[in-house]
C-alpha cells in the first residue's frame, strides 16, 4: 500500500472519530493481493480453477482454488444428498 493511501485512510479515520486500525477493520480497505502474471507461452499449460478460472499453483494437483474449494465441497455434498433422497446413486 502506498504512503499516500495510508495517509488518506488515516485522515478518513480521524474524520470518522476512529483510529486507523479500527477504520481499516471496519471498512476492509486492505488492497487485494497482486495477481500473478503468467507468460502467454505458458497459458495452455496452466491449471485453472474449475469454478472461477483463477490459475492454480504448478505443484497443486487440485481442481479448485482455496476460495472455491469449500463452495464446491458443499455443492457436492448437497448433490449427493439429493441423489440419496431420490433413491438413485
Amino acid at each position: 500500500m502506498s504512503m499516500e493511501k495510508i495517509v488518506e485512510l488515516s485522515a478518513a479515520a480521524r474524520a470518522a472519530g476512529m483510529t486507523y486500525g479500527q477504520y481499516v477493520a471496519l471498512h476492509g480497505t486492505v488492497p487485494p493481493p497482486p495477481k500473478r502474471h503468467i507468460p502467454s507461452y505458458l497459458q495452455p499449460y496452466v491449471r485453472r480453477c474449475e469454478r472461477c478460472g483463477q490459475p492454480l499453483n504448478f505443484k497443486n494437483a487440485r481442481k479448485y482454488c482455496d476460495a472455491c474449494r469449500p463452495l464446491a465441497a458443499a455443492e457436492s455434498r448437497r448433490d449427493a444428498a439429493q441423489r440419496r433422497k431420490s433413491g438413485g446413486l
